[in-house]
């Protein structure tokens, strides 16, 4: 029998597993929600999975959120003097997070 079977066997519903995360990854995972077109929005090993577009997309870090967005919202991610220069080696300037 295999673990779906085994559980729906138990009575349960569903199960869900939590894990802890860093507090910049809740933001970005809770932003990432917010976005329209998402689906499908959940982390595992500390990486931020998603749909859009019929595509899995895996967010590991603020430069991964072009992938969902064109223009990510700095703000809402409470990220103070963040700028982004294309072309340079990891693009980042300035970084300085609003604890």
């Amino acid at each position: 029998m295999d673990n779906y079977k085994a559980n729906r066997a138990t009575g349960r519903k569903a199960v869900f597993i939590t894990e802890d995360l860093m507090q910049l990854r809740v933001k970005m995972k809770d932003y990432v929600k917010s976005i329209e077109g998402v689906t499908n929005v959940f982390t595992t090993d500390g990486n931020i999975h998603c749909t859009k577009d019929n595509r899995h997309i895996v967010i590991n870090n603020p430069d991964d959120l072009f992938k969902v967005i064109t223009q990510p919202d700095w703000k809402t991610l409470n990220f103070n003097g963040l700028t982004y220069n294309v072309g340079q080696p990891g693009g980042w300037t300035n970084i300085m997070f609003k604890h």
